[in-house]
């Protein structure tokens, strides 16, 4: 270990009690609106609070709209994320004491409701969501060769999703689903603001099922 080594003891217990409420505001067959408030005490992190905000709206019998916003937290468990590190020749190097990590998130989403010949229905949905992280714990594998430095976040780090699917009956007992994710994730490390690695830019998905008589 070097100087940057804060603390050689890792164990920890989390204790988490918390309180939950919710309430509920239903404009029938046209909206619903949740909005929740939770309290939570973390005997490592002190008391936590959590609001969330969901919509559901129903443009049209067929086309229905959701939207959320909220703030989370998370807990970073380093080791168990880090396995393939462990592994290697790299000196685990620890700048600062991890503090838990949050986030403000938003998002929307489009569904429509397909409807075919023969009784078959369908889907096709757009989502969009966006996270803004206030706190991350860092794992950077790219400042030095020879170690992997672990930080907490000093500086912005954000994650852009954008996915577009369709799911559907196309023939009698044949199920098909179409899916393209594109995800934009940006980091802060100690070398600046850098693309966050190992996250897949581009994702596609193609699954058909056939169920016989």
């Amino acid at each position: 270990f070097n100087e940057y080594f804060i603390n050689t003891d890792y164990k920890r217990k989390e204790v988490i009690g918390g309180v939950f409420s919710q309430y509920t505001f239903t404009v029938p067959e046209k909206m619903v609106l949740m909005a929740g408030s939770r309290l939570d005490y973390n005997t490592e992190y002190g008391i936590l609070y959590t609001p969330r905000l969901h919509l559901k709206y129903n443009l049209t019998s067929s086309l229905i709209a959701r939207a959320t916003a909220g703030r989370s937290f998370r807990s970073a468990n380093v080791f168990s994320e880090s396995m393939s590190q462990l592994a290697s020749s790299r000196l685990f190097v620890f700048e600062s004491e991890f503090e838990i990590e949050q986030a403000w998130n938003a998002g929307i989403n489009l569904t429509l409701h397909l409807y075919f010949p023969d009784h078959r229905e369908g889907t096709f949905s757009l989502d969009f969501y966006r996270t803004e992280f206030i706190n991350q714990v860092i794992t950077d594998l790219d400042h030095s060769v020879n170690e992997v430095n672990i930080y907490n976040l000093d500086g912005k780090s954000n994650s852009t999703s954008f996915q577009a699917e369709f799911a559907a009956e196309i023939y009698k007992r044949l199920e098909v689903t179409l899916a393209y994710r594109y995800n934009d994730v940006w980091v802060d490390q100690s070398d600046g603001l850098i693309e966050k690695p190992f996250v897949v830019r581009n994702k596609g998905l193609l699954s058909t099922t056939y169920s016989t008589r």
